[in-house]
């Protein structure tokens, strides 16, 4: 996944992004999920392999989407709050998505 189409779920108004069908839609899809996490750290990776840090909108939207995703999961579980997503479980949360933030924002930490 190249740089322009990670820094696309900036915008949760483009259809077809993991940001999009979690803000709008309130889906968290998996497969964008894992298609997004994934492509992010092959991104990171081609950019160390080539001697670059990523630049600073880079890591602006990194932290962003790392925040969207734990407010997005933490107001989902908020009895006050009316954000549903819809399908979503958080045994799948707890076993698979947030392991794969997580790792993602250790990550980034190691390379500011």
């Amino acid at each position: 996944m190249n740089r322009s189409k990670i820094l696309e779920n900036r915008d949760d108004l483009i259809e077809g992004t993991f940001i999009y069908e979690l803000h709008e839609l309130r889906r968290f899809n998996k497969k964008l999920y894992f298609e997004l996490i994934d492509g992010i750290n092959d991104y990171l990776s081609a950019e160390q392999v080539a001697g670059r840090k990523p630049d600073q909108e880079m890591l602006s939207f990194l932290s962003w989407f790392v925040m969207g995703v734990m407010n997005s999961v933490i107001a989902h579980n908020n009895a006050n709050d009316c954000y549903v997503i819809e399908d979503f479980d958080m045994s799948s949360w707890c076993e698979d998505y947030e392991g794969k933030l997580e790792s993602l924002l250790n990550r980034i930490v190691a390379l500011v």
